[in-house]
Formats: C-alpha cells, sequence, structure tokens
C-alpha cells in the first residue's frame, strides 16, 4: 500500500527549528527517535477542543444514536464530549518552529536556560528522515503541517478530528507553529494510554545543523561540538546568533 503524509497548507524545503534543553538534545542523539506527545499532556488545556458548532452538531447526532437504542449504557462514547476526550487520548504530534532564522523568544521558551540547543532541518527533510511505513503500522494517519491561528470560538463545524489540532487561538501565532502528527491505530479510551510515541528517524537526514545558545559559556559549546562528534553526526555546530562555526 502506497502511504501519503497528509499537508495541505505547508510548503518543501520550508526551514524549521526545534528548542530544547540538553536533556532532550541527548536523548535524540542516543535514541536516534522523534518523540510525539499525546495531545492533552502538553500545557495548553484546549489543544484538539472541538468548536462549539462541532460538539453542537455531534451532540444532535449522539441523542439520534440514543433513541434509536444504538448506544448502550455500557458505550465508551455517548456525547461530544466523550468523543472530544477519545480523539484527544489518540493523537499525538512533535512540534516545530518555522522561520528563515533562529528565534530568540524560542531560545528563551524552549530552550529554557543558556544550556540549551536548536535542530534545525526543513519541511522536506522532516517528511523524509523516517519509514513512513513503519509509523503506519500503529498510526491511522500522519499529517505534517502549519498551525493556522483563528478565533477559536467563532470556527464553523470542523469535517475531520484532525483539523483541531492545527488550530490555535491568535495571540500564539508568534510561535509559527508547524507539527508532526498522527492518529494512533489503537484505541484509547482512558488518560492510561501512552503518554507519547517515538518514531525511529536517519539524524543525519533530519539534522541540518545544531545551534548553541547565543549566552552559552564556551565550555558548554565545546561539550556540544563534543557530543556532536561522538555521535558521528555530520552537521556544523553553530553559537546562535554570532554564527561562529568550527
Amino acid at each position: 500500500m502506497q502511504y501519503k503524509i497528509i499537508t495541505e497548507y505547508l510548503e518543501d524545503d520550508i526551514a524549521l527549528w526545534k528548542y530544547m534543553d540538553v536533556s532532550k538534545f541527548l536523548s535524540l542523539l542516543s535514541t536516534g527517535e522523534l518523540w510525539l506527545a499525546r495531545s492533552n499532556t502538553l500545557k495548553d488545556k484546549r489543544e484538539g477542543s472541538f468548536s462549539k458548532e462541532m460538539k453542537d452538531e455531534l451532540n444532535v447526532i449522539y441523542e439520534r444514536l440514543k433513541s434509536e437504542d444504538k448506544i448502550t449504557s455500557d458505550s465508551q462514547i455517548k456525547n461530544a464530549f466523550d468523543y472530544e476526550e477519545y480523539v484527544k487520548n489518540n493523537s499525538y504530534f512533535t512540534c516545530w518552529h518555522k522561520n528563515a532564522d533562529e528565534n530568540m523568544i524560542m531560545w528563551e521558551i524552549y530552550g529554557e536556560s543558556e544550556n540549551s540547543v536548536a535542530v534545525k532541518t526543513d519541511s522536506s527533510k522532516l517528511k523524509s528522515c523516517f519509514n513512513l511505513e513503519d509509523v503506519m503500522k500503529f498510526s491511522l494517519e500522519v499529517a505534517l503541517d502549519d498551525v493556522q491561528y483563528l478565533d477559536f470560538d467563532s470556527l464553523p463545524s470542523l469535517q475531520c478530528s484532525r483539523q483541531p489540532f492545527f488550530i490555535k487561538r491568535p495571540h500564539f501565532s508568534f510561535e509559527k507553529e508547524v507539527r508532526l502528527y498522527i492518529k494512533s491505530r489503537e484505541h484509547h479510551y482512558s488518560k492510561d494510554c501512552p503518554p507519547g510515541y517515538k518514531i525511529p528517524v536517519d539524524l543525519s537526514a533530519l539534522i541540518e545543523e545544531v545551534y548553541v545558545h547565543p549566552d552559552a559559556e564556551q565550555w558548554f559549546f565545546e561539550a556540544i561540538i563534543d557530543v556532536v562528534k561522538k555521535y558521528k553526526l555530520p552537521v556544523p555546530v553553530t553559537r546562535g546568533v554570532c554564527g561562529n562555526q568550527f
């Protein structure tokens, strides 16, 4: 079967960045895996929330199903709220920042300290750095796309359960976010479901360049150079903003 990564808005070869603390960077290098977190483990509790119109439409459908005795007392999903929670429990993604250059706000929010790094890639590399056929063994669909920043409360009913995960409120627009998203093939109905999925990736195909926080001390900068060499990652290491390569 020929699988395809769903993309509606994101162009090819667009520069993407991921800012992280050093522990996450070391984990990426040592495991060679991208972590896709479950949507309802993230800080923004409105991640993936359905619009009011969508909930209203779903509740009409569920009321009709109840009247036809097609929803029983032991059914896991009885209304729009249950279905929304089910979708959140089965949606996973990793977030990237779309920008031609590094961004100091992203350093401060996601690097969190001077001992942090960013990896630079592009949308085409992110699409091709993993085996899609293997990922589809535990996914119903995979998408890589821009997040749209829209007035959530005025949204019309959306036609598929994936779309709410690519919509955020306008005050998040500074993030310029791109998401790699999967919908789990398993059916999780409670918060006991996995907190995330790991996807093996070819790091040399994914990472174009490694950046170190511009205010990091020299010993930290040199340590990152050594770590990248240790893991035989054939990419330059650059101090942020200054652009000094070694």
